[in-house]
Order: C-alpha cells, then sequence, then structure tokens
C-alpha cells in the first residue's frame, strides 16, 4: 500500500499507545499530514490526555472502504492541545471496518424515509441531539444494531438516523441504512429490535462513526489489546 494514504487534513483518527499493559485510546484530528511529519490536535485540552514526546502510537482512520494504520512516534508537544508525529513505516491495511465494532450510548432519532432520501452536512446540532432518546447501540462502519420505542418499520424499508456521539453530546452523526431485521424486542416491551446496514454515510458522519468505534472498541477490550494488534502493529 503506498504512502499517500496518510490522513487528510480535518480527518478525525484514534491514537492508541500500549504501555506496560495499559491501554489509552486518544481522539484526535488531522491539522496536517506528510510523509515526515504528521500534526494532529487533541480533543482533550487536558496535557495528561494527550501524548508525551517520544511514546510511540498506532493511528487508525478510515480510508475509502478500508481501515488504515500508522505507526508514529511523538517528536514535539505544542500548547496543550497538538502534537507533532514522525511516521514509523508505510501504511498498512487493519481491521476490516464490517467486522470492528463496539457497543456505544448515544441518543437516537430515526425515521422512515424513501431509499433515494438526500443527506444534508452538517446535520442536526448537538443541542438537539440531547431531546433525543438515550440507548445503547452496538455500531460498526457498515451499519448499527438498537432498540426504539417509538418507530415502526419493516425489513427492507429504510431509516434516517440521527445519532448523538458522546456524554455529553459533543458530535452529532446521520445516515440512511436499510433494514434487515425489525422485530419485537423480548427485552423491552412495545419496542422493536432493529438491525440496519448503512447505505448512505456523508464522509464526515463515517469519520466521526469509526472513530466512536475505535475507541469503544480498543477500551472494551482492555489488557487484551496486545494479543489481538500485534504483531501486526
Amino acid at each position: 500500500m503506498s504512502d499517500n494514504n496518510f490522513p487528510r487534513e480535518g480527518q478525525m483518527l484514534t491514537a492508541v499507545t500500549v504501555q506496560q499493559a495499559n491501554v489509552r485510546v486518544l481522539a484526535g484530528t488531522t491539522v496536517a499530514a506528510s510523509e515526515r511529519c504528521i500534526a494532529v490536535r487533541f480533543e482533550d485540552g487536558d496535557v495528561a490526555a494527550i501524548p508525551v514526546k517520544g511514546e510511540q502510537l498506532t493511528l487508525l482512520y478510515g480510508g475509502g472502504a478500508r481501515v488504515l494504520r500508522l505507526r508514529a512516534c511523538v517528536t514535539d508537544i505544542i500548547g496543550e492541545q497538538k502534537a507533532l508525529l514522525e511516521p514509523q513505516g508505510p501504511v498498512t491495511e487493519g481491521e476490516r471496518r464490517e467486522f470492528l465494532r463496539a457497543a456505544a450510548t448515544v441518543r437516537l432519532w430515526a425515521e422512515v424515509v424513501p431509499e433515494d432520501t438526500e443527506i444534508e452536512e452538517p446535520g442536526p446540532s448537538n443541542a438537539d441531539a440531547q431531546k433525543w432518546s438515550e440507548t445503547t447501540v452496538d455500531l460498526s462502519g457498515s451499519g448499527v444494531k438498537f432498540t426504539h420505542p417509538t418507530v415502526r418499520v419493516k425489513k427492507n424499508e429504510h431509516l434516517l438516523i440521527h445519532m448523538g456521539l458522546g456524554n455529553p453530546v459533543t458530535s452529532v452523526v446521520s445516515a440512511i441504512g436499510a433494514v434487515v431485521r425489525a422485530r419485537p424486542s423480548k427485552s423491552s416491551e412495545g419496542q422493536l429490535d432493529i438491525a440496519l446496514h448503512f447505505t448512505t454515510v456523508p464522509e464526515l458522519s463515517r469519520d466521526r462513526m469509526i472513530n466512536c468505534v475505535f475507541r469503544m472498541y480498543y477500551k472494551q477490550l482492555g489488557n487484551q489489546f496486545g494479543t489481538v494488534i500485534e504483531p501486526d502493529m
């Protein structure tokens, strides 16, 4: 795989470090990237929550239909949120998106729409998402499973969904998907268990979802991380 698959400017990415069996999962946004240097702004302003100089990272981010990863070393810290990273080797293909999934608590809104409905970005504001129903979803880059109290939908119909990610909500993602399963929930009376395969996902929403899945997935792995990702990192 060629090195022109470096993260693009403005792209969200996940930085993972493993030190003495302790896993840290950080979220960042690419400020600039080249074969020699990548500048990343991390979301948390807390100095303790960003990498330190000399720390080895694995960067994970979306690349078309693939998940890409890149080893890097922190060469400098700028202020309290930005880090300069030096790539360590080529960009490689990591776990395929459809096999990487995680449970996440989100605020969700959904409605039945025609298959050819278009999504406009930016979507609803973060404040809007505070009013939606809170639920736990099984989220991946290719689809989502969730239980919903009000939407009524059948297999092969299409749903437009908005999800507020984070607690409090820090970003909102939107997608349209085909319903592959909709059946009465065994655990929540009067609600539907819905499985959705994404058919339309705007680029920004895709980046945000991938970032969320990576962060939750590796946090849930905990100390098993090394046995899963090594020695291919």
